[in-house]
């Protein structure tokens, strides 16, 4: 079994498959880092969602990309079921995952043609036997399409509905960010082009004092 480090995840390296594009493919990958948790019994489960991006821009074509990951806090194997509802669809996969690692599950969603609004994403694992602590089976996330250049508002990288100088000041403190950039937020890559440049600043200025 993994060792469990203070930072709350594990050193040993466990293998990964999940879907891929389009929600047919099959990945393989090694999660080095398996997530963790403090002892709360020997039998528990969880899953997290992380996604490339949570703020879409309207008519600027973007592939959301989600990691679903399902974790065993326990101390035995487990077997179970996992559940992620992508705009009303089910995808359910059987998972197995040892002691004190986790599995993650790749699916990506092209949202071309989306309309500005809110889209809501979710996951579930199945209790396994013995399970006390059902707080984490469940993890849902929101993906907003917006107004393009909408990427902040008073609350850093939170959108208002409005294009303003918010959000060209934000964009300004992310120039230059790539994915690599250890303060790089996909949401400020407005035509997803991979950097925040002038390109996304020049958006925000064309759709300025736009409202929702």
């Amino acid at each position: 079994s993994s060792d469990v480090c203070s930072s709350g995840s594990g050193d040993t390296p466990r293998q990964w498959y999940g879907l891929g594009s389009n929600l047919t493919s099959v990945l393989e990958a090694t999660d080095n880092y398996p997530l963790m948790k403090p002892y709360s019994g020997p039998h528990d489960i969880g899953v997290l969602i992380k996604a490339s991006k949570t703020v879409i821009a309207q008519g600027y074509n973007a592939s959301v990309v989600f990691n679903v990951t399902v974790i065993n806090y326990g101390m035995q194997s487990e077997d179970s079921n996992f559940t992620f509802n992508v705009l009303g669809v089910d995808y359910v996969v059987a998972v197995s995952v040892q002691s004190r690692n986790s599995t993650v599950h790749q699916y990506t969603l092209d949202t071309t043609g989306f309309g500005i609004g809110n889209y809501t994403v979710w996951a579930y694992v199945s209790p396994v036997s013995g399970e006390t602590d059902t707080s984490d089976n469940n993890f849902t996330l929101t993906i907003r399409v917006v107004i393009p250049g909408d990427v902040s508002s008073t609350i850093l990288g939170v959108p208002d509905g409005t294009v303003n100088m918010k959000d060209i000041a934000y964009l300004v403190t992310l120039f230059s960010t790539r994915p690599s950039s250890p303060n790089w937020n996909g949401n400020a890559d407005v035509n997803n082009d991979g950097v925040c440049d002038m390109r996304d600043i020049a958006i925000a200025v064309l759709h300025f004092n736009q409202h929702e």
